[in-house]
């Protein structure tokens, strides 16, 4: 979501806002170190106040822990800043702590000129908490950029492409995924792409054992694949236990694609049944294998959800708007005296 926010900022290139992105783990094993960096850099820049206002992603885990170090001396040094809660596994993360440590959490949310979540989910769970911020919860879902030019007209001849976005394993639902494939092995109408990190030799070994080459698992792969393997798809099919508001979701309305996936997280703010896709239950491969097979075998049904999906895209998930959304998130929670500075977009 980041990425995306990085390359349309650079396209529209507005004058009066300047965003600089800084990273405060990555993946080097050497991350501490950045880390140690990241809370000096702030300090200076808090202290020199190089920036009206701090926005903070949050996940759960590792990535609270240190937004809390941000947070801290954001506070001490009276820097605005915003949060911006990510994380699916938040809830259970927060509510298993210690009291003062959830104490710390929620004073992050209540010391913050604006928090930002995915959906109504999270805001009833802030809400719970730290009701008094209840004015400054902003419902801005994660958005991507159009797709490149109209999907590809698919003949009616050829069999329906099945993709999976995601991290193999088995929060994504892929024992589930597998199962309910196994379960579809009488019809010959369809293939299967399984694409994403994790658990890749695994889940392929299963794949080539069930499937005999029906099923595909390529691993990781980059945003020009994604964007291929997105334009040839019919169907994007994403079974997660748990999650916030998932990009491959979003990214498979953007392409008009029918969207089979579970009722977790924000998924079903956008996501409404019959409408625009099909929600079947966690953990539920049967229910899972009933959806696909509707899909599969319904050409009109899956046209016409993948239809209502790129509607749903174009109104609430484009990049655009929610770049404009969250401008406006910035300069609500910037110093009165700055905030009146800045033309208005």
């Amino acid at each position: 979501m980041m990425d995306g926010l990085r390359e349309e900022l650079a396209r529209q290139s507005p004058d009066d806002v300047r965003v600089d992105f800084i990273t405060t783990r990555g993946r080097s094993a050497l991350w501490p170190l950045r880390y140690i960096l990241c809370l000096l850099h702030s300090i200076v820049l808090g202290l020199t106040r190089a920036y009206d206002v701090w926005h903070i992603n949050l996940g759960s885990f590792g990535s609270a822990t240190r937004k809390l170090g941000l947070v801290l001396i954001a506070r001490s040094l009276g820097q605005p800043y915003v949060v911006h809660l990510h994380g699916g596994h938040f809830r259970e993360y927060w509510e298993s702590k210690p009291r003062f440590y959830r104490n710390l959490i929620g004073g992050m949310f209540l010391h913050a000129g604006a928090v930002v979540v995915l959906g109504a989910i999270w805001k009833d769970l802030i809400l719970k908490h730290v009701p008094e911020c209840a004015h400054r919860i902003v419902v801005l879902p994660n958005a991507t950029r159009s797709s490149h030019g109209k999907q590809a007209s698919h003949s009616s001849n050829r069999r329906v492409r099945i993709l999976f976005l995601g991290r193999l394993g088995p929060e994504k639902g892929i024992p589930e995924l597998l199962e309910a494939l196994s379960e579809l092995s009488s019809l010959h109408e369809w293939d299967c792409v399984l694409a994403g990190d994790g658990m890749v030799k695994e889940t392929r070994a299963l794949a080539d054992i069930k499937f005999s080459g029906r099923v595909s698992v390529p691993g990781w792969v980059d945003s020009a694949e994604v964007e291929r393997l997105l334009s040839a798809a019919d169907i994007l099919v994403l079974p997660s236990h748990v999650e916030n508001l998932p990009m491959s979701v979003v990214e498979a309305f953007a392409y008009g694609l029918a969207v089979v996936a579970t009722p977790v997280g924000s998924i079903p703010d956008i996501l409404v049944h019959e409408e625009n896709g099909l929600l079947v239950p966690v953990r539920d491969a049967h229910a899972l294998a009933a959806a696909l097979e509707r899909l599969v075998a319904d050409r009109t049904l899956r046209e016409l959800l993948g239809q209502n999906a790129k509607v749903t895209y174009q109104r609430s998930l484009t990049i655009e708007s929610y770049v404009d959304r969250l401008v406006g998130v910035w300069r609500q929670a910037s110093p009165p005296s700055r905030a009146a500075e800045l033309p208005q977009r």
